[in-house]
């Protein structure tokens, strides 16, 4: 198992960050970054920090605000926080920047590119089967004709 929990394991082994140890205090690891759904925002999570964690934004990596995250404590690997980057202002398609950090050291520095509008159609479809498929081909023709953005297939292939 790469990276998850597995509760069936010893609580020293149950959460495994990709085979490295938990980070240092102070160190950052496991930063994600997610679409909200709002005009110039995303979501980061992380683990690492001291548990009083901030999240910083930048348009130009001169002025960059700080806004707190929330932060809990994990038995196994310390502290896991969340927060949002907002980037107020940014021109569609334009470079922002983020960084996490807390009193003792800052992540590096990541770009990212917000949106102004986002208004992505996802399809979700589950448990499809070859042998009996009865929407397969409709699936495909949408896909084609651009009806989505993305596809998510949850299940299994019988």
């Amino acid at each position: 198992m790469p990276c998850g929990l597995n509760l069936a394991a010893p609580k020293h082994l149950r959460l495994q960050l990709h085979g490295r140890p938990p980070p240092p205090t102070g160190g950052f690891e496991q930063i994600h970054v997610s679409y909200t759904g709002n005009a110039n925002e995303l979501s980061v999570d992380f683990v690492g920090g001291s548990g009083k964690t901030t999240v910083w934004t930048s348009l130009d990596k001169k002025v960059w605000t700080a806004s707190p995250a929330t932060s809990f404590s994990h038995p196994t690997i310390g502290y896991m926080s969340a927060g949002l980057l907002r980037f107020p202002g940014a021109a569609a398609g334009a470079e922002a920047y983020y960084m996490v950090g807390d009193s003792t050291a800052n992540s590096s520095t990541f770009t990212v590119h917000p949106t102004l509008a986002r208004s992505e159609v996802f399809a979700v479809y589950g448990d499809f089967g070859f042998a009996n498929d009865v929407c397969l081909s409709d699936l495909i023709a949408e896909a084609a004709a651009g009806t989505f953005d993305s596809s998510l297939h949850v299940g299994d292939w019988a």
